[in-house]
């Protein structure tokens, strides 16, 4: 606690407040890193790339965000409506379950939404009938359980309620995401470690953007536009204004009670009790019998971020 505070330069008048600054320095940090590594693939300087790289991280050091920022992210708030955009592979098992529990417990409208981006845009998931169908909910409603991109509800004429999520080290997820899929969609690959998949030049370890987009954490802050699908200069500034602007809370999942102790703090009237059901309950969904990666791997994987 006491390097927290040392590291928080602005004089608040509680800790939480600090935990507010960090989340969100931090998770702007893995929006600008995830598409600085991706930028790669498109300019032959490497050291441009890593003067950049260097630049974002210096970013992410700087916790006293502007005033404007702050202002919009203290304080307790009471919208009609809670959004959990749910990036696969950043313990959004563990966080779905215990936001419901939660929301159960404080008489929140839970909107059970089973859909699943990996076969793009449909007739089911598409932006203007999700929107539709949550906010016909009663409110004060929480949802969807699926992992569904961000949605601006303006553009359908429905009030936009308010948003959150968690996000993880983009190395962390990429491999993360390579042994889930392996094992749970594309079983040829079961028993292929990513060196291996790297070795054989297979497209399951090298395509960030399989299924659509489903595991490209970038993709679920920008929203169903199509130039969400791939990261650029213009993916990653609609990210960050959409976070700016509609999300109360952006946790890391390497500091996962940081973020429920914020979530309840934020929206008592949702997830009021959270933090004792995420003592009670630490059942992260751990990826196993995943091999450390050899060098060729990591240096794949930390320079072209495909």
């Amino acid at each position: 606690m006491s390097q927290l505070s040392e590291s928080c330069p602005i004089k608040l008048p509680n800790l939480k407040y600090c935990k507010i600054i960090l989340l969100l320095s931090f998770s702007f940090f893995v929006l600008h890193y995830t598409f600085l590594s991706t930028e790669r693939r498109h300019k032959a300087n490497t050291s441009t790339l890593e003067i950049k790289t260097l630049n974002a991280i210096q970013e992410s050091k700087n916790y006293a965000l502007n005033k404007s920022v702050l202002e919009n992210y203290l304080g307790i708030r009471k919208p009609t409506g809670m959004f959990y955009v749910r990036v696969p592979k950043c313990g959004s098992t563990a966080v779905l379950n215990l936001t419901k529990i939660a929301c159960k417990h404080n008489d929140c409208n839970y909107k059970f939404m089973r859909n699943d981006p990996d076969r793009g845009v449909t007739k089911i998931y598409n932006p203007q009938l999700i929107s539709k169908n949550l906010s016909a909910a009663k409110p004060p409603w929480y949802g969807p359980d699926a992992h569904v991109y961000f949605i601006n509800f303006t553009a359908f004429h429905y009030p936009m309620p308010e948003y959150f999520s968690i996000v993880r080290d983009p190395f962390e997820h990429r491999v993360s995401a390579y042994y889930y899929i392996a094992r749970e969609e594309y079983l040829k690959y079961r028993n292929i470690t990513f060196d291996q998949c790297m070795q054989r030049n297979l497209p399951l370890c090298r395509d960030k953007y399989i299924n659509h987009s489903k595991f490209n954490i970038l993709t679920y802050f920008c929203g169903f536009d199509k130039y969400c699908f791939e990261n650029s200069k213009r993916t990653l500034a609609m990210a960050i204004q959409n976070v700016e602007r509609h999300f109360g809370v952006v946790g890391i999942m390497e500091d996962q009670d940081a973020f429920f102790e914020l979530l309840e703090e934020t929206y008592p009237t949702y997830f009021h009790r959270i933090m004792n059901h995420h003592i009670m309950n630490p059942k992260p969904n751990f990826t196993y019998l995943r091999e450390a990666l050899n060098e060729n791997s990591t240096k794949f994987i930390m320079s072209h971020r495909l």
